[in-house]
């Protein structure tokens, strides 16, 4: 949560509205959290800072995520929660 959280304050900084999306695996308690920026044209963004090893920081986003699918050998996608 500590990259989600660093990238938000650093979104808000900028004036950039930044959210939470915490992903959920299979029925147990595992969990991963990204960020979420709704983009001007209407798409939605997800970027994941965690393990990121160049300059900028992002090494993974996504425009689309769904339940069901297998997330970066993290699991399965079981739940997905937006928080703003």
């Amino acid at each position: 949560m500590n990259y989600a959280s660093d990238l938000t304050a650093a979104a808000e900084q900028k004036g950039i509205k930044c959210g939470f999306l915490l992903l959920t695996f299979g029925e147990n308690t595992t969990s991963h959290t990204l960020n979420v920026f709704a983009l001007e044209d209407g798409q939605t963004m997800y970027v994941d800072m965690t393990g990121s090893t160049n300059k900028s920081g992002v090494d993974r986003y996504f425009f689309e995520l769904n339940l069901g699918e297998d997330y970066e050998k993290m699991g399965m996608i079981y739940n997905m929660y937006e928080f703003w």
